[in-house]
């Protein structure tokens, strides 16, 4: 934020705010990923995403006193709905979605990629946006919006709903080959729970 023209003291203020953003996001994140959904929490929230990216890229294209104020709005902006979402729901997506066979080594590469990326972006960042070097400063936000353009299409085709859904159905889900996007709207025989439903019935009985 110093970069693009902040004072140091302004910058420290709006970091702070911005992490204050982050925690509320997080909050209301325990309750959207219930009711939207993992699929429609990460859908929506990478989408609202993308379009607040592009918009920060925008603005930092217009040389004006006032812009740096917009682009710092709308990464609060950013900041709230990527908790909210995205930063919410990736961890029940990863554990819910694979199968049971694949959940582990699911698990272990999503955390392996995810510190890889963010080592990757902590060495590259500073380069990019530095005056000296890069000198994109808050177009850095084109880069990122676009790649969350390629997120939305591949959580679109590719994450199922796991909500409400148990291990089993999942597996099954997998194994019929059904479409991922159909998850939601595919209707499954609850063989296990009848089971269990007529095993307490008939201790019942007994």
């Amino acid at each position: 934020m110093q970069l693009g023209g902040l004072p140091s003291g302004q910058a420290f203020d709006a970091t702070v705010g911005l992490s204050g953003m982050m925690v509320v996001g997080n909050i209301c994140g325990w309750f959207l990923v219930e009711k939207f959904g993992r699929r429609g929490t990460a859908l929506y929230g990478c989408s609202a995403l993308c379009v607040t990216l592009l918009v920060i890229g925008i603005v930092a294209c217009i040389n004006t006193s006032s812009a740096i104020w917009v682009q710092v709005a709308f990464m609060a902006v950013w900041s709230f709905v990527y908790q909210a979402t995205i930063g919410s729901c990736a961890w029940p997506i990863i554990s819910e979605n694979p199968t049971s066979r694949l959940r582990s080594p699911t698990q272990a590469l999503a955390t392996m990629m995810n510190g890889l990326s963010g080592a990757i972006w902590a060495f590259a960042l500073p380069y990019a946006v530095n005056p000296d070097q890069g000198n994109m400063g808050g177009k850095i936000a084109f880069v990122f919006g676009g790649i969350l353009i390629f997120a939305v299409v591949f959580i679109f085709f590719m994450i199922p709903e796991s909500k409400g859904r148990t291990y089993v159905e999942m597996d099954e889900l997998w194994s019929r080959g059904i479409p991922p996007r159909k998850f939601a709207s595919t209707q499954l025989v609850p063989v296990v729970g009848n089971e269990e439903k007529l095993k307490s019935e008939h201790l019942e009985e007994a």
